[in-house]
């Protein structure tokens, strides 16, 4: 066996000290990914006409003068209600009561479907976006049903 010079010793031992962190540093990786909980999510588009709103082809009395933010207001209202304590009560039962499995939600489960609950106005529209976030698949789903059948 022909020695090996200095070199060739110091770029093996690089190679076995970057293959051991490399490999250390994976497996914490994969492992950190694969048991974190799974996060199941649910995204709906709900079109809102507020009750004051005037149809576009309706042509606004001559004597009344709107403001853009006086006929967005209507809107932000219903918004704030999609995400309302009363809603979320009158769902959770509704989801109780037809026998659907809720997880664990804690001392206060309103709080928490308000937590998992996401409510984004889509800008120049009377749409609105939810989207919800849960730790089982019917959660959500369930969640955005019940809100759309209110």
């Amino acid at each position: 066996m022909a020695a090996r010079s200095p070199t060739e010793r110091a770029n093996r031992r690089r190679l076995a000290v970057f293959l051991g962190v490399f490999c250390v540093t994976s497996a914490a990786g994969l492992a950190y990914d694969f048991l974190r909980p799974a996060e199941y999510r649910a995204i709906s588009r709900l079109q809102i006409t507020p009750a004051s709103y005037q149809a576009p082809s309706e042509a606004p009395p001559a004597t009344s003068v709107v403001s853009p933010s006086d006929s967005a207001r209507p809107f932000l209202t219903e918004v704030e209600k999609l995400s309302s304590r009363p809603l979320l009560e009158q769902v959770r039962g509704r989801l109780e009561a037809s026998g659907q499995d809720l997880p664990s939600l804690g001392p206060d489960p309103i709080a928490s479907l308000q937590s998992a609950l996401t409510v984004t106005p889509i800008p120049g529209t009377h749409v609105v976006e939810l989207a919800a976030i849960g730790p089982t698949p019917d959660l959500p789903t369930g969640l955005l049903v019940g809100i759309s059948e209110e």
